[in-house]
């Protein structure tokens, strides 16, 4: 045969091998790797005798033959085959060919899988500098080589070096094959990854999810590249605390991968270990050991007992039993995941840290202090290394170290971690609210909640213990004052940047035209709600919010965080700011170990002063006996009896001994104080808690309450020209539709339907019941209206039927804003329903089902009572006159100073963590009001008429400041005899 002919029968072959390579694909993805040997050898008998064993067929199908040994973990047979196929290659095409850049990789992938990591970064180094000569730096399989190398460095915890060399890869697929191509999404995915595993999530999640969508796209979500992606995702989300979003997509994963995969697939093992993970950290521990169980098995099956990959199986198997207090199990895994990870990558891997942490735990419950500290230390030092001193991981391994410190009594070595760690922990946050939604921000925020009340535990620890709890007490102040409506100033700057930002003000506009359709929908019983459009505009609007905070992030100017040495700078002589807490002891998360706690501030002392208060089931047991806030309940509750408030039970400590007879002694030569409540201090009237049988708090001290006291450092004093007025009361709210036509506003359906709508929702109004007219109201506006008059103050009225949902949002649109808006209607809070479902679910409104505490709250307005008993509106061209929480939070108040709820329970809702209370009067701070009064009950139509009236009173004509003349107001009220039912209900937020 001619060398010409020849030539012609090898590229006969080389097509007949494309041909079998597919068939051989096909098995492959099935995990058939048995059934494909025998078509290998007899293809490699056919070839030999054809083109022969020097040939560029017979080095394909050997090389392939290396796959399969691969799948079938025969890692020598597998080796063997790369060897050949490649030298093959060297001598028929030349050292330089592309071809033998591709057995470079492919064996060092063997390597790299194998624990041979010198020998696979040498290869990879290899191949990627032949490629450089053959085909240029700008060509895919430069790319890959990029690729492949940077996950050699993913594995071996060299994060800096493989993020270079996933952003040139990036780089090269932009143009070729272009940012629309698979390739390019797998570099998105690839370089999210690496960001993830540095702790930079805020870059993370972007790529993510522009991968996904590429993904989408050209592959379908039922391909494995979409789910390892979205996996990925999932991934991050269970990082950033968004456990339900993560268990969602991980179960999702799950399903598509059962239909689509075979049962021992990797990729099938993956989604078992991190929804195992999951479940874990949701304490979840049985569900978390079964997974994990399974997954463990499963991937010794498919890559033996020592591979790398059954590490990270074995370290969550150890973590998950040592939850359980199970150390036997705990350290048999965990001796198996160390001898796994020193052979494999070596002792300064992160891996191997995470070993160390473990193995610390088991040693302290083993009294084996010395060697857990010695591991503790190595650990710290593996993970500064690696990841650098502001990873997540590294302020873990901080307070891990912390603590064992401080149950040591080594509060010198504590203190200093304790500080470096909570530091790490607000710059961590601030980045979040760079990037997150609320509700992902609120999420975010949750994860951290256990660390900051271990903090606060181990503070009280000293103080029983009559240590100096000083340093601590100082760190926790400072916690307090980040934390507490962290969300509320995140969503408050982004109004404040939008308002000055033309780019930020589009978005921000955006954003409320898709809330206001939203509003509509959540409006409706659930039967009737288009729930696809719903998951639409939710999703969309997530997206924008998303947008838009990441775009003022890049604008704005950080602020300087406020430390208790600011508020005490800001105190003058005679003041205290007192920072109540909550938090359970010992990281126990059942409610009998939840504790109060006040942080008391004075100026000239040294620290702050930690002050033991109450059990929080001592609290709860007195504020819920009389949780319908009946006369006769609130009347003991805040009345005297010798030992304080009476009593409910004889058995039951009274408001005075829970709150204040402990708090009394630090207050000595006090005669303001500055307030924020925390938990179920949200429900009390701190002002009118007794003291004798004449005299209240409020008598002693003046009180001002603060979402907190970071306000005395951050204070906006806006100044007064001149006072104007917006009144509501007198409501009709049986109007029919003539009547209150001729009463609505000329105002397109647009600007009717201005504002978000989530409410929070709690009056004992039921379903299809009418709300009352208020006879009072509508004296007590008139009267407020003249005593404005009488100051020279212009106010408008809007009672009757003009009383609209759409003239209260039109306020949205005035340039000036009034100073006053003053609301005399009916309030309604319906309480989290939580899990429990009813039989009238799907007929029930959202302002009493809704999983958010803004739609279960808010206002009644002219006509309401027809959208109250039918689900709808009493027009299509109307409001339905039900103004939620959620509808006011979108408004723009900030010129308003002073917000007065003259209604039922308007100061009631969810409490959430350090935000408080999330209802009214939420809503009105996010849109921007100083001052809100409020109630905590359901007050009494005249008294509160008389409340009132009086209380402008003494603002307008005595000319004294709005606390001070709310608290005259109150007192006067007590002094012509009124119980505390009658006067005691409205509360001053500041």
């Amino acid at each position: 045969m001619s060398l010409n002919a020849q030539a012609k029968d090898t590229v006969r072959i080389d097509k007949m091998v494309d041909s079998l390579e597919s068939a051989w694909n096909s098995l492959l993805s099935k995990g058939k790797y048995a059934e494909i040997m025998p078509f290998l050898e007899s293809s490699l008998s056919m070839i030999s005798s054809q083109a022969g064993m020097e040939s560029i067929p017979y080095a394909r199908v050997i090389n392939y033959r290396g796959v399969v040994h691969f799948y079938l973990q025969k890692w020598l047979e597998s080796e063997k085959d790369y060897i050949e196929a490649m030298e093959i290659r060297k001598r028929l095409q030349g050292e330089s060919h592309n071809s033998v850049a591709m057995g470079m990789n492919n064996l060092a992938y063997l390597y790299m899988v194998t624990g041979r990591l010198d020998e696979s970064e040498k290869l990879y180094k290899e191949a990627l500098l032949l490629r450089e000569k053959v085909v240029g730096k700008q060509s895919p399989d430069y790319a890959w080589s990029l690729t492949n190398l940077g996950i050699l460095y993913y594995n071996t915890s060299r994060y800096e070096e493989g993020e270079v060399l996933f952003k040139q890869a990036l780089e090269i697929r932009s143009k070729n094959p272009g940012k629309q191509h698979p390739l390019y999404a797998g570099s998105l995915n690839n370089l999210a990854s690496m960001y993830m595993i540095m702790g930079r999530y805020e870059s993370a999640e972007p790529l993510y999810l522009e991968s996904l969508r590429i993904k989408e796209k050209t592959s379908g979500k039922d391909s494995p590249d979409y789910f390892n992606t979205l996996e990925n995702l999932a991934i991050l989300y269970n990082k950033l605390g968004r456990h339900q979003e993560a268990e969602k997509i991980y179960l999702e994963t799950k399903a598509i991968k059962e239909k689509v995969l075979r049962p021992e697939d990797p990729d099938y093992a993956s989604v078992l270990v991190n929804l195992g993970v999951l479940y874990k950290e949701m304490d979840n521990y049985q569900r978390a050991e079964e997974l994990l169980s399974k997954a463990l098995a499963l991937k010794e099956k498919i890559y033996g007992l020592t591979s790398m990959e059954i590490a990270e199986v074995l370290i969550n198997l150890s973590s998950l039993h040592l939850k359980n207090n199970n150390i036997t199990k705990a350290d048999s895994f965990l001796v198996r995941a160390q001898d796994i990870i020193i052979h494999s990558v070596g002792q300064e891997h992160d891996d191997y840290a995470d070993c160390l942490s473990l193995r610390a735990e088991i040693l302290i419950r083993q009294k084996e202090f010395q060697l857990a500290e010695k591991c503790l230390i190595e650990a710290k030092s593996i993970l500064a290394s690696r990841f650098g001193k502001e990873h997540p991981n590294y302020r873990s391994l901080l307070l891990q170290l912390a603590a064992f410190y401080e149950s040591r009594f080594r509060y010198k070595e504590s203190e200093s971690l304790f500080n470096e760690s909570f530091i790490l922990e607000r710059k961590q946050l601030k980045i979040g609210a760079e990037f997150l939604s609320e509700s992902e921000l609120s999420n975010y925020v949750a994860s951290f909640q256990k660390d900051n009340e271990s903090l606060t535990s181990f503070a009280m620890r000293r103080v029983n213990l009559r240590e100096d709890p000083s340093a601590l007490v100082k760190i926790c102040f400072d916690n307090a004052l980040f934390h507490k409506g962290f969300l509320l100033n995140a969503a408050n700057q982004v109004n404040t940047i939008a308002a000055r930002d033309t780019a930020a003000q589009r978005l921000q506009l955006k954003l409320k035209s898709l809330r206001r359709r939203l509003a509509e929908q959540y409006a409706l019983p659930a039967r009737e709600r288009d729930s696809l459009l719903v998951l639409d505009l939710e999703t969309r609007a997530n997206r924008l919010e998303k947008d838009l905070v990441s775009g003022i992030a890049r604008i704005s100017e950080g602020k300087k965080d406020v430390s208790w040495i600011d508020v005490q700078a800001s105190l003058k002589h005679g003041e205290a700011a007192v920072e109540f807490m909550e938090y359970h002891v010992n990281g126990s998360d059942s409610p009998d170990s939840l504790w109060y706690v006040a942080l008391v501030l004075k100026a000239g002392d040294p620290s702050p002063v930690a002050v033991s208060m109450c059990e929080g089931k001592s609290l709860s047991q007195l504020l819920f006996q009389g949780y319908d806030r009946r006369l006769d309940y609130v009347n003991k509750l805040y009345a005297f009896s010798g030992r304080g408030a009476s009593m409910v039970s004889e058995k039951e400590k009274s408001l005075s001994e829970l709150i204040w007879n402990s708090l009394s002694p630090y207050l000595k030569g006090i005669n303001t104080i500055y307030l924020t409540p925390a938990g179920l201090l949200h429900l009390v009237n701190l002002a009118a808690i007794p003291l004798t049988e004449t005299e209240v708090l409020a008598d002693l001290y003046q009180v001002r309450i603060l979402g907190s006291t970071r306000k005395l450092v951050t204070f906006d004093v806006r100044s007064i020209q001149k006072v104007t007025a917006v009144l509501y009361g007198g409501v009709v709210y049986d109007a029919d539709s003539t009547f209150l036509a001729m009463h609505y506003p000329n105002t397109s359906q647009d600007l009717a339907s201005r504002a978000q709508k989530q409410v929070s929702t709690t009056e004992n109004l039921g379903h299809g019941e009418d709300w009352a007219f208020l006879k009072w109201t509508e004296k007590e506006i008139t009267g407020i209206e003249s005593v404005l008059d009488k100051s020279g103050c212009t106010s408008k009225i809007f009672s009757g039927a003009s009383a609209t949902e759409e003239s209260f949002k039109m306020i949205d649109d005035q340039p000036d804003k009034p100073t006053v808006i003053h609301l005399a209607t009916h309030g309604f809070f319906f309480a989290d329903p939580g899990s429990k479902g009813t039989a009238h679910e799907q007929e029930e409104r959202s302002f009493k089902i809704s999983a958010n505490p803004l739609i279960r709250s808010g206002l009644i307005l002219a006509g309401a009572n027809h959208a109250w008993r039918t689900g709808h509106s009493i027009s299509s061209e109307a409001e339905d006159g039900i103004l939620t929480a959620y509808e006011i939070s979108q408004m723009d108040l900030s010129g308003t100073q002073l917000a007065v709820l003259s209604s039922c329970e308007t100061g009631l809702g969810d409490i959430e963590g350090s935000e408080g209370v999330y209802g009214l009067q939420r809503a009105f701070k996010i849109a921007g009001v100083k001052y809100i009064i409020m109630s905590l009950w359901q007050v009494p139509d005249k008294q509160t008429s008389m409340l009132m009236t009086t209380f402008y009173k003494k603002w307008m004509e005595d000319k004294l400041s709005i606390p001070e003349a709310f608290h005259a107001a109150q007192k006067e009220l007590r002094d012509i005899g009124l119980d505390p039912y009658q006067w005691a209900g409205f509360v001053l937020i500041e």
